[in-house]
């Protein structure tokens, strides 16, 4: 019998005690400190925790980020960067941008409803959703600002050691000597250490918080839940290691999958197989088969959205002195909008466009729709959604980009929500305009003027 063997048959003998895991304790801490500093402000620029926030979480945290200072920014800190990036993804909280504050205008603010949901979980389902949202929710590029290096000699090596054994890192640049080769992921090693999989053992020789090509820990211990944590999400057979399941849509709905994905000449159990696997049930299913004696009922995933009727007032801003203002109904459609701006701005709505609902260009770990006449794959097509479907709510940012090449990005923010319905012929009702509407391409004189 080889090492996989072992490991495979070995799963069902773990006692599972995800209540004592540490990350249960530090996502309460992390979850309490911003109720209790509500409105927590953010920084303007990129919307992170300030760093006197981090500072005072970190001293509460089980294992705090090390060689972090006042001048730290949120990524120093990779598990409290970590529980932010999973707590908005998850819609447990939500950033409101004051669009009408010249000052520091970005808050964040708690989802009563989802925080409930969430604390009415069991802790096996507590600890799944963490899990779930690190693991398949999550951009790793877009949250720790590079793709996690994944060494297969790493973690291979890692499997091939009985859990609780003390297994040195080596290092090239120190020049020591160990059992494993270098790790680069830190980020990804110290996250999972709170999930219970690692002891990790501090290099006390560094002076400087270490530079991505140098792993700072000098020691890892793996323990019995680790050992199969790595194998559920790693090994898809003795000769691969497997990687991300890659980025999944918090928002897709067995509902939503259906609209979205045409099924016609598919068999049944192909359909079930998409299906299951695009809403994330594919890890669910993988999890329970290691972890068969873990009482997970109920998922926060996929985030259900009641529709909200009535009229939403937008602010379309290219700049802070040029900005259109909008009212729409909720059964407008976001390619309406789209078709609005067009109209606002006066562009000649020639190209491709796309609206991301977290406020990132390009974002992989949020809410995105785009324009169906590009090649949609596994993009939801904004002509299928509805303005009263989104989630809106008041002081709400998003972002629309049109046209890929030259990179158009308007700001908008949610001003007003009014119960009552306000059609209009074209869709819309301009509202307020103010600066001038720029040329589409260059060259081309500006062809609105600024109204008073």
């Amino acid at each position: 019998m080889n090492w996989y063997s072992v490991v495979y048959s070995s799963k069902y003998d773990l006692a599972m005690h995800f209540s004592e895991q540490p990350i249960l304790r530090d996502f309460e801490l992390f979850l309490h400190y911003v109720q209790h500093k509500q409105p927590l402000i953010l920084t303007n620029t990129k919307r992170c925790l300030r760093t006197a926030d981090l500072l005072e979480l970190n001293s509460k945290m089980s294992v705090p980020a090390r060689l972090v200072n006042a001048k730290s920014q949120q990524t120093a800190f990779s598990l409290l960067n970590t529980f932010f990036h999973i707590a908005n993804s998850a819609a447990l909280l939500k950033i409101v941008i004051d669009s009408r504050k010249s000052s520091n205008n970005t808050t964040l603010q708690l989802n009563e409803s989802r925080i409930t949901h969430y604390n009415s979980l069991n802790p096996d389902e507590q600890y799944f959703f963490l899990l779930e949202v690190f693991w398949q929710y999550l951009d790793h590029r877009e949250v720790y600002g590079s793709t996690f290096f994944l060494s297969d000699d790493f973690y291979t090596s890692l499997l091939k050691h009985p859990s609780g054994k003390r297994l040195t890192i080596a290092d090239q640049l120190l020049k020591r000597s160990g059992q494993l080769k270098p790790a680069y992921d830190v980020a990804l090693l110290e996250v999972m250490e709170t999930f219970g999989c690692f002891q990790l053992e501090w290099d006390q020789n560094l002076e400087t918080r270490a530079k991505e090509w140098l792993c700072p820990y000098q020691a890892i211990t793996m323990t019995d839940l680790g050992k199969t944590m790595l194998t559920m999400l790693w090994y898809r057979d003795p000769n691969e290691i497997r990687y991300f399941y890659g980025k999944k849509d918090p928002y897709m709905s067995e509902n939503i999958v259906h609209r979205t994905w045409d099924f016609e000449d598919a068999a049944p159990e192909e359909v079930k197989e998409e299906v299951d696997y695009l809403t994330g049930k594919k890890m669910l299913q993988r999890f329970q088969h290691y972890f068969p004696l873990a009482e997970i009922k109920e998922r926060l995933f996929p985030i259900e959205r009641p529709f909200q009727e009535g009229t939403y007032t937008f602010k379309v801003a290219l700049d802070k002195n040029l900005y259109r203002i909008i009212a729409m109904d909720a059964q407008s459609t976001l390619e309406d909008l789209h078709d609005a701006i067009q109209s606002i701005y006066k562009f000649d709505n020639d190209h491709l466009y796309a609206f991301f609902m977290d406020n990132v260009a390009w974002s992989q770990s949020g809410d995105a729709y785009y324009d169906a006449r590009g090649e949609m794959d596994d993009q939801k097509p904004a002509y299928l959604f509805k303005l009263g479907e989104l989630g809106l709510y008041l002081q709400k940012a998003f972002l629309y980009v049109f046209d890929f090449g030259d990179n158009w990005q308007f700001h908008i923010t949610v001003e007003a929500m009014e119960a009552t319905t306000s059609k209009t012929n074209n869709g819309y009702r301009l509202i307020e305009t103010k600066g001038k509407a720029p040329a589409q391409y260059e060259g081309e004189d500006d062809e609105d003027e600024e109204d008073d």
